[in-house]
C-alpha cells in the first residue's frame, strides 16, 4: 500500500509540474504575441515570424468568439491565458483529490468497517459541499440550472436549499441560501462524525 501511494504522490507532483509548465508556456506566448501585435517587436524579427505561424491561428477561433460576444478580439491572449490558469488549477485540483480519495479508500479499507462508515459520510458531505459551491459559481456565471455541466449540482442540493429558501428571505437580489446551506453541512459534519466515532 506504500509504494501505491509513493507511485499516487509522484504522479500528483507531475500533473502539478506539468501545469505550471503549460501555464509558464502560455505566458511566454501570449506575451510574444501581444508583443506583436503592439509593435513592441520587429514585424520581420524571428518571434514575430513563429507568433504569427504558430501562436495567431490558434488564437483566431478565441477572436471570433469574442466578437460574436461584442468584445475586443485584441482580449483574446488575455482569455487565453485566463483559460489555461483556470484548466491548470482544476487539473492540479481535481489530480490531487483523486489522490486523497484513493488514500483515504486505502486506509480505510484496512481499519475495518467503521472507517469505510466514517469515510463514506465524509464524502458524502465534501460531495454536498462541492455542488453547492458548483452551483453558486454557475449562477454568477449565468449558466442555467439545466446546463449538463451544472445540472448535477442542482439535484444533489435541490432538497437542501428549496425549504431554506422558504424560510430566508433573499438579501436584496443576494440569495444567502447556499451559505446557510454550507455552513449547516459543516456543521451536521461536525456533530455527526463524533457521534459515530463514539
Amino acid at each position: 500500500m506504500a509504494e501505491l501511494l509513493a507511485v499516487l504522490a509522484a504522479v500528483a507532483k507531475g500533473v502539478r509540474y506539468f501545469a505550471v509548465a503549460a501555464f509558464g508556456v502560455t505566458v511566454a506566448l501570449m506575451g510574444a504575441d501581444w508583443a506583436v501585435r503592439t509593435r513592441r517587436l520587429s514585424p520581420f524579427s524571428r518571434v514575430s515570424r513563429f507568433v504569427r505561424a504558430r501562436v495567431e491561428p490558434r488564437l483566431r477561433p478565441v477572436e471570433a468568439r469574442l466578437v460574436r460576444s461584442g468584445t475586443n478580439p485584441a482580449n483574446a491572449p488575455l482569455l487565453m491565458l485566463l483559460v489555461v490558469a483556470v484548466a491548470a488549477l482544476l487539473l492540479i485540483f481535481i489530480t490531487d483529490s483523486l489522490v486523497a480519495v484513493v488514500a483515504q479508500a486505502l486506509l480505510a479499507g484496512t481499519a475495518g468497517p467503521r472507517a469505510i462508515l466514517l469515510l463514506l459520510v465524509s464524502w458524502t458531505f465534501g460531495l454536498l459541499r462541492l455542488a453547492l459551491m458548483v452551483r453558486v459559481v454557475s449562477s454568477w456565471i449565468q449558466m442555467g440550472r439545466h446546463s449538463r455541466w451544472v445540472r448535477w449540482a442542482y439535484v444533489l442540493t435541490d432538497p437542501i436549499i428549496q425549504p431554506l429558501q422558504r424560510l430566508i428571505p433573499t438579501l436584496g437580489m443576494i440569495d444567502i441560501t447556499p451559505i446557510v446551506a454550507y455552513f449547516g453541512l459543516v456543521l451536521l459534519e461536525r456533530i455527526l462524525v463524533p457521534a459515530l466515532l463514539g
